[in-house]
């Protein structure tokens, strides 16, 4: 894999979190696109508890554009990086700064 080919993965998923952070927290507002984002709603505290349902999808086409790519990224890093509790600086440089996050996806 060439380094050029990483860093444009890397740029392209780090995108993709900042939209659904921007999304989440009202610098992006459209009824359109929150319809589409479901939330994994649970009446008991679990460990591995995914924020975002991502539909399976049969085919590669579908599994790979934005949403769900965006939001199985989103479910991976929820770990290290909240999408409610911090302000934008500080969740760009923990996201952006944490690349072993973005490259291990």
């Amino acid at each position: 894999l060439c380094w050029v080919c990483l860093v444009c993965g890397v740029r392209r998923k780090f995108a993709d979190i900042m939209f659904i952070y921007d999304f989440l927290n009202g610098q992006i507002f459209s009824s359109e696109l929150l319809f589409m984002i479901e939330f994994n709603i649970t009446n008991h505290c679990l460990r591995n508890s995914n924020l975002f349902h991502v539909p399976f999808y049969k085919n590669k086409y579908n599994s790979t554009s934005f949403f769900p790519r965006a939001l199985t990224l989103a479910n991976f890093i929820m770990e290290h990086a909240d999408f409610f509790f911090m302000s934008r600086n500080v969740f760009n440089r923990n996201v952006y700064f944490d690349e072993c996050l973005l490259v291990e996806y």
